[in-house]
C-alpha cells in the first residue's frame, strides 16, 4: 500500500500591525493674566462707551419728540388764531366804515369798542404764541477751538453725537489754527465734546460733567 500524503501545513497567519495609539492632546498654553486683564478691561469700557451712546440716543430722541409736540401745538395756536385775526380786521374795517357815515355814533363807537377789546386779546394770544415758538427755536451759537489739527467737528447729545458741525479752519500762529463755526442748537443743556482729528477732546474753558458712565463731557447751556 501506498502510503497516504501527509496533509499541508496552513500558511502562518499575517501578524496584525499595531493599532498606532493617537498622541495624547498637546494641552493649552497658559493663559497670561496681563492679557487677560486688559482684554476684560477693554470689553468693560466698551460696554460702557456702547450704553453711554445709547442713553445719549435716548436723550436726543425725548428731546427732537419734545421740540416736535411744541412746535405742532405752536403751528395749531397759529392757525386757529390766523382766521380771527382775519376776520377782527374785517369787523375793524366795517365798524370804521359805518362810524365815518352813521348818522348816530354812539352804536359804531360801541363796534369799535367791541372790536379793540376782541383784537387786544387777539394780540395777547399772539404773543404768548411768538413766546412760545421762540422757547423752542433753535439759536446760532459760535464755537471755536485753537490747536494742531487737521479737522475739528462739535458734536454731542444735540444730534446723538453724530457727524457734528464742522469747524472751519481758519489762520495759524504759534499755537496752531484757529478753528471756529456757528452750532444752531435747540434751547436746554446740552453734553458736547470737540472731534480733533477723529479723537474725542474736551473745549478749553468750557463747563464739565461726568456722565454715569464715568465719561467726561462739556456742557453746552443755550438760553
Amino acid at each position: 500500500m501506498r502510503p497516504r500524503p501527509r496533509p499541508r501545513a496552513p500558511p502562518p497567519l499575517a501578524a496584525t500591525p499595531p493599532v498606532p495609539r493617537s498622541p495624547p492632546p498637546t494641552p493649552p498654553p497658559p493663559v497670561d493674566p496681563a492679557l487677560h486683564a486688559a482684554l476684560a478691561a477693554s470689553r468693560t469700557r466698551l460696554a460702557t462707551a456702547l450704553s453711554a451712546a445709547n442713553r445719549a440716543l435716548a436723550d436726543a430722541t425725548k428731546l427732537a419728540d419734545a421740540r416736535a409736540d411744541a412746535l405742532a401745538t405752536a403751528w395749531a395756536a397759529a392757525a386757529a388764531l390766523a382766521p380771527t385775526v382775519a376776520s377782527l380786521a374785517a369787523d375793524a374795517a366795517a365798524s370804521a366804515g359805518a362810524a365815518r357815515h352813521a348818522v348816530t355814533p354812539a352804536e359804531p363807537a360801541a363796534d369799535l369798542a367791541s372790536v379793540s377789546r376782541r383784537l387786544a386779546t387777539a394780540a395777547a394770544d399772539a404773543g404768548a404764541l411768538a413766546a412760545a415758538l421762540s422757547a423752542v427755536a433753535p439759536r446760532d451759537v459760535a464755537v471755536s477751538y485753537r490747536g494742531v489739527a487737521s479737522s475739528v467737528q462739535l458734536a454731542g447729545s444735540f444730534d446723538g453725537w453724530g457727524p457734528g458741525v464742522e469747524l472751519a479752519r481758519g489762520a495759524s500762529d504759534g499755537s496752531g489754527a484757529l478753528f471756529s463755526g456757528v452750532a444752531r442748537l435747540p434751547p436746554g443743556r446740552h453734553a458736547v465734546k470737540l472731534r480733533v482729528d477723529g479723537a474725542w477732546r474736551l473745549a478749553p474753558g468750557w463747563p464739565i460733567e461726568v456722565g454715569a458712565g464715568g465719561a467726561e463731557n462739556n456742557v453746552l447751556t443755550v438760553e
